[in-house]
C-alpha cells in the first residue's frame, strides 16, 4: 500500500491514507514514513476489544508460568492445545471456539477499528471530495469498512486481496464456527458485488476468484502483481556478501513454518564434512523466538548448530534489505500458501538474492520458477537441500554474482501505472 500512496500522484491521483494510530502499531518503522510526508494521513484509535482485554489478564496472569515453561524448552499450554482434534472437542472448549469465532475473530482480530474508520472515512470523503476507495488487506477487516462506506457515499471502490480470505477455502489460522464460516462468506460475496473492482496479486487466486465469483462479473476480477520498489535498493548496489557463506531469513516463524529442515540438512553435510560449522552461518532476524510450541534456540541446540545459526530481533525493514544483501541465499518459507506470495520474494527481486523456497507447488513456487530468482525445495526433500546448499557453497564466486531476471512488469512503479489506468476507468465508466 506504501507504493500505491508513493507512485500515484505520478498519475495525477491524490492519495489520503486512512489507517491506524502509531501507538497500536508494533515494530513501527519510522525509516519509511518520510516517504510519504508530502501525503495526508489519517490516523484513528480502536474501540476495546474483549481479545485485547483478554490478553492482557492472561499475560498478567500466566507471566511466571511462561517462564518456567520456557526455561524447561516448551510451552506447555501451547502444546497441549495442538493435540485436541476438533472431533475430541469437549463443550467448553467448544463452545468458546463458537463464541470466539463470532465475537472475536470475525473478520480478524483487527475488528475493532472498524467503527472508528467508517465514521473518520465518511468525514474525510465529505471533506475532500474523494472519488475512490481503495482498500487492501488483510486484515479483511478494512475490506468490511470499504463495503460500508461505499454503500452509504455510492463512492467508487476497489478492494484489493492481497492473500485469500473465504475463497478457496474456509479461513485458517483463527478460530472458527459453521456459522462464522456462512456470515464470512456471505461478507465476502457482498464485497465482490459492491466493488467496483477485485485486485488480485497472483493468478492462482485470480482463477479461483473467476470460479467462485464469475457470475458476477468476471470483467471486474483483476490480477496486479505485488513488486519492488527501486528506489529501496539504490543505496544497496555497491554491497559485497558477507565473508562466510550465510543464509539469511527475515520475517516471522508462525503457521507452520519451520526452518527445520535447513537445520537438518546443515547438520548432515557437517556430519559427512563437506562443509565446516566455522564456514557456514545462518541469520534468523525478526519473530523467530519460537518453532511452534518451542523455543528456536532449544531446536537449534538438538541439531548441534549453537555456533551456525544466530537469532536477532526485529530491525527496521531497510536493515533487514542490506542482510539480505549481503547473503548468498535468503530462506523463505512458505508451506500450505499455495496462492499468495510472501513479499520477501520481492526483496530478494531488488537486492538480486538468490532464495531457497521450502514450499510446494503454488503461486510461490511459479513465480520463482519462471522468474529464474533461486530454487524451490519441498519441506520434507531434505537430500535436495543438502545438493543445493553444497553446490552454493562451492560455487560462491558463481553466488555472488547476482540474479538477473526481467524484473520490469515487478516494478511497483510500473503497477501502480496499471492501478492508475484501472482508477481512471471507473471514475469515467
Amino acid at each position: 500500500m506504501t507504493s500505491f500512496v508513493k507512485h500515484l500522484p505520478a498519475y495525477r491521483w491524490k492519495p489520503f491514507v486512512l489507517t491506524l494510530d502509531e501507538k497500536h502499531i508494533e515494530n513501527r518503522d519510522s525509516e519509511i514514513a518520510p516517504e510519504l510526508d508530502h501525503i495526508k494521513i489519517i490516523r484513528t484509535g480502536l474501540l476495546p476489544s474483549m481479545r485485547g482485554c483478554y490478553l492482557f489478564m492472561k499475560r498478567k496472569l500466566n507471566r511466571k508460568h511462561s517462564l518456567e515453561n520456557a526455561e524447561n524448552g516448551t510451552l506447555r499450554w501451547e502444546s497441549k492445545r495442538t493435540k485436541i482434534s476438533r472431533k475430541r472437542e469437549g463443550f467448553g472448549r467448544k463452545l468458546k471456539r463458537h463464541i470466539s469465532s463470532l465475537l472475536i475473530a470475525l473478520p480478524d482480530f483487527e475488528r475493532n477499528w472498524i467503527l472508528p474508520a467508517i465514521d473518520r472515512a465518511l468525514k474525510e470523503i465529505k471533506k475532500e471530495k474523494i472519488d475512490v476507495i481503495l482498500t487492501s488487506g488483510p486484515p479483511h477487516s478494512v475490506h468490511i469498512v470499504g463495503l460500508v462506506v461505499s454503500t452509504m457515499t455510492n463512492v467508487h471502490w476497489t478492494a484489493d486481496f492481497r492473500d485469500p480470505w473465504m475463497t478457496p477455502f474456509n479461513k485458517r489460522f483463527y478460530p472458527t464456527s459453521r456459522l462464522s464460516n456462512r456470515v464470512e462468506r456471505w461478507l465476502e460475496r457482498k464485497i465482490f458485488q459492491k466493488a467496483d473492482v477485485i485486485l488480485t496479486t497472483t493468478e492462482r487466486l485470480n482463477d479461483k476468484f473467476n470460479a467462485e465469483y464469475g457470475d458476477l462479473s468476471k470483467a471486474k476480477i483483476k490480477f496486479l502483481p505485488n513488486g519492488f520498489d527501486e528506489d529501496d535498493f539504490k543505496e544497496l548496489r555497491s554491497l559485497n556478501n558477507y565473508d562466510i557463506f550465510t543464509i539469511s531469513y527475515t520475517g516471522s516463524i508462525y503457521f507452520g513454518r519451520s526452518p527445520e529442515p535447513l537445520f537438518q540438512a546443515i547438520q548432515e553435510l557437517i556430519e559427512e564434512n563437506k562443509v565446516s560449522p566455522d564456514e557456514i552461518r545462518v541469520k534468523l532476524i525478526g519473530n523467530c523466538e519460537t518453532i511452534g510450541p518451542r523455543l528456536t534456540m532449544n531446536v537449534i541446540a538438538s541439531y548441534g548448530l549453537d555456533s551456525v545459526v544466530e537469532i536477532s530481533g526485529y530491525i527496521p525493514y531497510r536493515k533487514a534489505l542490506k542482510i539480505t544483501r549481503q547473503s548468498h541465499l535468503a530462506l523463505l518459507l512458505a508451506s500450505d500458501q499455495p496462492y499468495q506470495i510472501p513479499a520477501k520474494v520481492y526483496d530478494c527481486m531488488g537486492t538480486k538474492t538468490k532464495i531457497l523456497a521450502l514450499t510446494k507447488k503454488g503461486a510461490t513456487a511459479d513465480l520463482i520458477n519462471s522468474t529464474g530468482i533461486g530454487k524451490v525445495i519441498a519441506p520434507d526433500d531434505i537430500e535436495n537441500i543438502k545438493d543445493y546448499l553444497q553446490y552454493l557453497f562451492h560455487n560462491q564466486k558463481k553466488t555472488m554474482e547476482r540474479v538477473e531476471f526481467s524484473c520490469n512488469q515487478y516494478s511497483r512503479s510500473e503497477l501502480v501505472k496499471d492501478l492508475a489506468l484501472e482508477l481512471d476507468h471507473i471514475v469515467t465508466s
